[in-house]
Formats: structure tokens, C-alpha cells, sequence
């Protein structure tokens, strides 16, 4: 009996021993656990990846979900997305179907563009949270498939919050459809009380409105809003930049009592450089001026105001600011060298200069910088320029051989070079063109004056036309204007979709083409259709009648015009006025002579048609003394003067 009891005894102490061996041992893996957990967290935001990985793989079956989807995370950020497979791979069932983790790899597939995986992975989850359908949403947004996120919204079960409603907004502005307009304004109307003040949402909001063109609706928002951020302001002054309103957007920026960010530096200084007058002048360089001392190294914020002086025709101030700048990046050169050619009018030849700013840079080129480059050799198209520019064409690195954007500006030089057997083979090398590489080849072939080559690329395309190739082939048609281009314009015309029916530059080209034809009554009808009409449709309309030997109508067409003319118009006019000639005409042209704005009186090309329509009028002694006003007068002046009536 007493061996029994010992037995007995002895049990229960090996059962409490066990027991008690068991709970410190599992305390124990706990607290290994959380060390584990925070060590490879502190590796990890310390960008300390390779040892992170190292730990994180020898202690993997002791890792808490919550390591794991930090281990993702990284994955994602250190774009080692073959680990993150698999890492996924390794899961036990517990951990797969944790609602963290099942986020984090629906980030990672989205951020390695494995679309399917991710939508596989969602549609698993019994239970979606709004974090799950966040990341889906971004993904999508990232993989720029804004329409998805439109049919994922339509499924959601669940309420969406603020971060659901931004991104949204977002995707509604990428499409900028019926649609997304549709259901971005019927969001915006269902948007909840508490939401009404938040400016994160507010501020995608007016975003979203300002890409409908509904600049009334995001006006009333933005002026809704009681506390604006700085976010919000730049929100506003970017859209108008992008309706074109360039003056409101100053608007706004004199509007701001905030400190002013980078990104709003930046938005003011490209608004200046758009509008290039007085105000615009004034306030961009006052803007430099005062600039904060942490922004004198802001390479994004000094680009920027490169671009605006170099737009001012400031080359000398652009010139002192690049140099400023201690960290050059392939960007500072590529919108310098873009300045130069912009500025490649002037009589030293800028876009010299922009080759030999490419001699010096010892960056890698990337594909902005090369398109800049090509560009540049373009306007010089010299022996210089055409020696350097083959040279880096020859050099032309491998990803970037498929970039369609760079090609099409190698092509366009090549043409420039009248190398039109390489920009042929160049063309031809191109495995998936886009509509850019079509319109590229193209427009060398308008400008070498080979129309029917133009045409003949037209035919080959099977891919929706933009607005800028119907220009194209509505030009090349007009300077053939035989059987072919005739039956090609007007089919090109007939088949014109509905959202270009409104575009003044592809209707301008057509109203030419029809003028070129001919076919005046059509040309006139389509000329009314034009709901706002621009300064362009009337000197296209115009410039039609005085090729047609109607220069009365002409004539008719200026006294109509409630816009203020600009430089092309001016020219027109003049010569309109030179073909009349008669007291009309000369009443017309004079009176449009002593109204020219104060920009158009150095204007040589405007000045020489001028002294020309004067010389009709037999007005000599007007036309010498404009002759005579001239500072710098080129050869088409002198000759003009010499030529007489």
C-alpha cells in the first residue's frame, strides 16, 4: 500500500514538474518571440535588409505573423519580390489565412505587376476588410487599371472609408469617363457627414472635378473648405494649370498665408513659366527671391525655376542658377538643354549649346534626357549635331531600345538629318509601335515633303488615331489635295469620333484641308460648328479664303473677330489686306497696324508683312518708316523693302 501511495506521489510531482518545465518554456518561446519580432523590425527600418533576411530565415518557424508581414513589407520596399513568393510558399494555413498578411501579399503581387495573383488571393478571403480592399485598390491604381477599381467598388460589401473614397477619387480622375464621372459625382454627393471637412478627401475630390473640367463644382468645394492646407492649395493651382488657367492659379497662390512646400514652389514656377507675361515675371522671380535656404538644394524646386527663366528668355539667370546647383542630376541637364532649344531662335544658336552641355554631362542618360538630346541635334541638325546625335543613338542602351518615346525622337532627328533610310530602318525595328512612333515617322515625311510615304504608314496603322495624327494626315492630305488624299481626307473626316468633334487643333487642320481641296462651302460649315472657336480656326479660315482668291471674306471674317489677335493672325490679315488693296482693305489693314500690341512691334515676320501690305497700298512713306523702326533687321526684311509692290 505504501509503494502504491510513493507511486502515486511520485506521478503528480513528475506531472507538476512537466507541466510547470512546459509553461516556462512556452513563456520563454513568447518572449524569444517578441525579441525576434523587434529585432528583425529595427533591421528592417534600418534598411539593414541582407541581415534582416538572414535572421528572419533561420528563425522562421518562430516568427510571429506579425514578423511575417513585415518580412513582406520589406520584400515589397527592397523589391526582392522572388523572396516574398517565397516567403508565401512557406505559410502555414494559420498564417495564410491571416487577415495581415493576406494584405501585405496582396501589395506584394500588386507592386511586382502580378494583377491575377492578387485578384486570386482577394477573391479567398471570406471576411474582406477595408485594408485588403485599400491595397487592392492601390495595386490597381499602381498597374494604371483605374476602371478595375470602378468595378471592385461596385462589389464592395462594406462601407467605404476616407482611404477608400481618396483613392477612388483618384481613379475617377485617370478615367475621366462617363462613367467615372458618373460615379464620382454620385460619391462625392453620398460622402458622409464626418467626411465633409476631411481635407485628404476634399483635396482628391477637387483633383477628381478639376480633370471632368468642372472647374465650378471644385471651385465650391475648395472654397467649402474651412482649414486649407497647403495640399489643398496645390491641389487647386494644379488643376487650373491643367484647364489651362494659368492666371487663376497665381490667383490662388497669392491667396496662401501657409509656408510654402517644394511641390508648391515647383507648381508656381512652371505656372510662370506658361504664362511668361509681366505678372507672371514679377512673381516668379520675387518667389525666388525669397525662397528658404533648406529649397537652395531642392533639385526638383530649382529644375523648375530653370524651366521658368529659360521660358522668360532669362538665359543668363538659368545659366547662374544650373550652376548653383552642387548635385546635378540627368534632369537639371535635360531641362536645361531643353531651354536651349527652346530658345534655339536667338542668334547664338542655344541649341548649340545644349550639345555641348550634353559633352559634359558623366551621368547615365535616361529616357527624358535622350529624347531632350535628340531633339537638340534636331533643331541644329548640323555636322556637329549629327555626328553626336548618331553617336548616342549608336550607344543607346538596351531598355531603352523598346522605349517607344525615345525612338520616335530618333526617328523625327534622323528625318530632320535627311537620313530617311535609317529613320525608315529604325522604324521598321520597332516591334510593338504605338500611335506616337506612327505620327514620328509621319511628320518627317511631311516635313522632307514625301506626302505620299505619309500616307502610306497612315494605311498600315491599326491602332485608335489621336488627335495629333488626324492633324498630321488632315495636313499631309492638304499639300497632296489629289484623288487619294482627297478620298482619304474627307473619309478620315466622315469617320471623325465624337470626342474630337470639339478639338479646335484637329478641326483647324481639317478646315485647312477643305480650304486646300477646295470644298469652301464644307470648309465654312465645319468652321460653324466650332462652339469656341480660337484665334487659330479664324486665321486658318482666313488663310483658306486669301488661298482661294476670296480676300474680301477674309476681310469679313477679321471684322467679326472679338479676339485678341496673335502673331500668325497679324501675318494673315496683312497679307489678306496686301491682295485687296482697296480702301476696305486698307482701312482694315491700317487701322489692325496702329492697334498691334506692344510684344508684336519687334516682331520681324509680323513687321515684314506689314511694310509688304503697305507697299501694296503704295503707302512708301508708311512703309519706310516701319522699315526704319526695325532694330534687327533679318533678310526677308531686306527684301521685302526691295521687292516693293
Amino acid at each position: 500500500m505504501l509503494l502504491i501511495k510513493n507511486n502515486i506521489y511520485s506521478i503528480y510531482r513528475f506531472q507538476r514538474l512537466l507541466s510547470l518545465y512546459q509553461k516556462n518554456n512556452e513563456n520563454f518561446s513568447n518572449l524569444s518571440s517578441v525579441k525576434l519580432n523587434s529585432t528583425v523590425k529595427q533591421l528592417f527600418d534600418a534598411k539593414k535588409y541582407k541581415e534582416a533576411f538572414e535572421l528572419f530565415d533561420q528563425k522562421f518557424d518562430t516568427c510571429t505573423d506579425t514578423t511575417i508581414g513585415i518580412a513582406i513589407k520589406a520584400c515589397i520596399i527592397s523589391k526582392d519580390y522572388k523572396r516574398g513568393i517565397d516567403i508565401q510558399q512557406k505559410l502555414s494555413s494559420n498564417s495564410a489565412n491571416n487577415s495581415y498578411i493576406q494584405t501585405s501579399l496582396i501589395r506584394l503581387y500588386m507592386s511586382c505587376g502580378d494583377v491575377s495573383n492578387a485578384s486570386r488571393l482577394f477573391s479567398t478571403i471570406t471576411t474582406k476588410s477595408s485594408y485588403a480592399h485599400i491595397a487592392m485598390f492601390k495595386g490597381l491604381i499602381y498597374n494604371k487599371m483605374p476602371e478595375k477599381v470602378l468595378d471592385l467598388l461596385d462589389e464592395m460589401t462594406i462601407e467605404p472609408n476616407k482611404y477608400s473614397f481618396t483613392i477612388v477619387f483618384n481613379a475617377c480622375a485617370a478615367l475621366a469617363n462617363d462613367r467615372a464621372m458618373k460615379k464620382g459625382r454620385k460619391l462625392f454627393d453620398d460622402l458622409p457627414e464626418n467626411l465633409r471637412n476631411d481635407n485628404i478627401v476634399l483635396t482628391s475630390a477637387i483633383h477628381m472635378l478639376m480633370k471632368f473640367h468642372d472647374i465650378q463644382h471644385a471651385e465650391s468645394v475648395f472654397h467649402s473648405i474651412k482649414r486649407k492646407d497647403i495640399i489643398t492649395y496645390g491641389s487647386m493651382m494644379k488643376g487650373y494649370v491643367e484647364n489651362q488657367m494659368f492666371e487663376k492659379a497665381l490667383d490662388v497662390f497669392e491667396q496662401i498665408n501657409l509656408e510654402l512646400d517644394s511641390v508648391t514652389y515647383a507648381i508656381v514656377f512652371n505656372v510662370c513659366a506658361e504664362l511668361n507675361n509681366d505678372r507672371a515675371m514679377r512673381i516668379g522671380k520675387a518667389l525666388l527671391d525669397k525662397m528658404p535656404r533648406n529649397l537652395r538644394n531642392d533639385n526638383i524646386v530649382l529644375t523648375s525655376a530653370i524651366h521658368m527663366f529659360m521660358k522668360f528668355g532669362d538665359i543668363r539667370l538659368a545659366e547662374s542658377l544650373f550652376q548653383s546647383i552642387k548635385k546635378k542630376d540627368v534632369y537639371t541637364f535635360g531641362v536645361l538643354m531643353n531651354g536651349y532649344n527652346m530658345n534655339g531662335y536667338v542668334g547664338n544658336q542655344m541649341s548649340e549649346k545644349a550639345l555641348n552641355l550634353v559633352e559634359k554631362i558623366e551621368l547615365n542618360l535616361n529616357n527624358v534626357t535622350y529624347t531632350i538630346l535628340f531633339n537638340a541635334c534636331s533643331e541644329v541638325a548640323n555636322a556637329r549635331a549629327m555626328q553626336i546625335g548618331k553617336k548616342r543613338l549608336d550607344e543607346l542602351p538596351e531598355h531603352l531600345r523598346n522605349d517607344n518615346t525615345v525612338l520616335a525622337s530618333a526617328i523625327r532627328m534622323l528625318m530632320k538629318f535627311g537620313d530617311i533610310q535609317r529613320a525608315e530602318s529604325l522604324f521598321r525595328s520597332i516591334r510593338i509601335k504605338n500611335i506616337v512612333i506612327y505620327a514620328a515617322i509621319m511628320k518627317g515625311y511631311l516635313e522632307s515633303r514625301l506626302f505620299e510615304k505619309a500616307l502610306d504608314v497612315f494605311e498600315q496603322i491599326n491602332l485608335e488615331l489621336d488627335s495629333y495624327t488626324y492633324t498630321f494626315i488632315f495636313n499631309t492630305c492638304a499639300e497632296l489635295a489629289n484623288d487619294r488624299a482627297m478620298k482619304i481626307g474627307k473619309k478620315l473626316l466622315d469617320d471623325l469620333p465624337d470626342k474630337l468633334r470639339n478639338d479646335n487643333i484637329a478641326l483647324n487642320s481639317a478646315i485647312h484641308m477643305l480650304m486646300k481641296f477646295g470644298d469652301i462651302q464644307r470648309a465654312e460649315r465645319l468652321f460653324q460648328s466650332i462652339k469656341k472657336k480660337d484665334i487659330i480656326t479664324y486665321g486658318t479660315m482666313m488663310k483658306g479664303y486669301v488661298g482661294n482668291q476670296m480676300s474680301e471674306k477674309a476681310l469679313s471674317l477679321v471684322e467679326g473677330i472679338e479676339l485678341e489677335l496673335n502673331h500668325a493672325a497679324y501675318i494673315i490679315l496683312f497679307n489678306a489686306c496686301s491682295e485687296v488693296a482697296n480702301e476696305r482693305a486698307m482701312k482694315t489693314g491700317k487701322k489692325r497696324l496702329d492697334d498691334l500690341p506692344e510684344n508684336l512691334r519687334n516682331d520681324n515676320i509680323v513687321l515684314t508683312s506689314a511694310i509688304h501690305m503697305l507697299m501694296k497700298f503704295r503707302d512708301i512713306q508708311h512703309a519706310e518708316s516701319l522699315f526704319r523702326s526695325i532694330k534687327r533687321k533679318d533678310i526677308i526684311t531686306y527684301g521685302s523693302m526691295m521687292k516693293g509692290n
